[in-house]
């Protein structure tokens, strides 16, 4: 096994590996862009060649002391592919090498996942809900849950429509987040950065972008990021009393993307577990995944050392 570490700036190099190896959407350049203009961090994506294999993930890194802290970037990225217990203990060994003292990522909910259920490196983190493109319309509309039947009828009711659109004037995507902020009493600049919204729509090259407009306005939207054969279901902003307008504009593209010969829509999980968020997206009746956290600490007794005095729930304990 060897570890390499490549830049954001080594576009090709990062196309060649990335391309060849996997087909999920947090893998892509632009992705790994639209999250280091949201971070503001160092970001790398971390390769491993094993038996002549390019494993990855794309990660952040901070530093404290004289060690290098990895973590993987938001969203669902993870590695490309499932690790078994053996690459884990070579991978710990080799953190130690290069002056890594911990590694924090979590799997995707494309993966497998078959190491997790019985390893000291793994807990659970929570579920996500991916739809299957394969079935057909009619179908899934037919099997969710009557509450988003209800919201579907609200919006035929009042006339609303949902359409797919090329562009989005930026103005109208900024507003829409700050009301959704409001809404949720959450800081704008602590989720996305303007620098990174305005990526997304002005050069992201693999979203659907889907908005619910009333009398001529637009009062929702929802973006999407596609690659291959896998979607990510990556945010919904609306106006206060539209947020009804969700379930609409995921199955208008569910339709669309299958139409696109997409073959699976994930639509994440909630921000903790069992809340309002994960109990809507579960009520699509879609397949439940387990998404599990890796926790690697390459020396204990160091990372003890270090965790002194700091008694919170990060980890590392010593890096927020």
């Amino acid at each position: 096994m060897k570890i390499n570490f490549i830049d954001i700036k080594d576009k090709k190099i990062w196309n060649k590996i990335t391309r060849n190896n996997s087909e999920l959407p947090g893998h892509t350049y632009d992705y790994f862009k639209f999250c280091s203009l949201n971070l503001n961090k160092k970001l790398f994506l971390l390769d491993l060649s094993i038996n002549k294999n390019n494993i990855f993930c794309p990660v952040n890194v901070d530093e404290f002391r004289s060690f290098h802290i990895l973590k993987s970037i938001p969203g669902y990225s993870g590695f490309n592919c499932d690790l078994n217990l053996k690459d884990i203990i070579n991978l710990n060994k080799l953190l130690l090498d290069n002056k890594i003292l911990t590694f924090f990522f979590n799997s995707n909910p494309y993966s497998e996942s078959k190491l997790f259920k019985n390893s000291e490196f793994v807990s659970f983190k929570n579920h996500s809900y991916i739809l299957d493109l394969n079935n057909s319309l009619i179908e899934t509309k037919n099997n969710i849950h009557k509450n988003l039947k209800k919201n579907i009828v609200k919006v035929d009711d009042l006339k609303i429509s949902i359409n797919e659109v090329e562009k989005l004037d930026f103005k109208i995507l900024r507003y829409l987040y700050l009301k959704t902020c409001n809404r949720l009493n959450i800081y704008p600049d602590n989720f996305y950065k303007t620098s990174a919204l305005k990526f997304l729509l002005d050069e992201y090259k693999n979203k659907l972008i889907v908005t619910a407009s009333y009398k001529a306005r637009i009062v929702s939207v929802s973006i999407f990021l596609y690659e291959k054969n896998y979607s990510d279901y990556l945010l919904n902003f609306s106006e206060d009393d539209y947020n009804f307008c969700t379930s609409s504009l995921i199955l208008k593209s569910f339709e669309i993307l299958k139409n696109n010969s997409i073959k699976f829509m994930n639509l994440g999980g909630g921000i903790t577990n069992k809340d309002g968020l994960e109990r809507f997206k579960k009520n699509f009746n879609s397949i439940q995944k387990n998404i599990y956290s890796f926790k690697i600490i390459s020396d204990q007794k160091i990372y003890n050392e270090f965790s002194i005095n700091h008694k919170n729930n990060f980890f590392p304990p010593f890096v927020k």
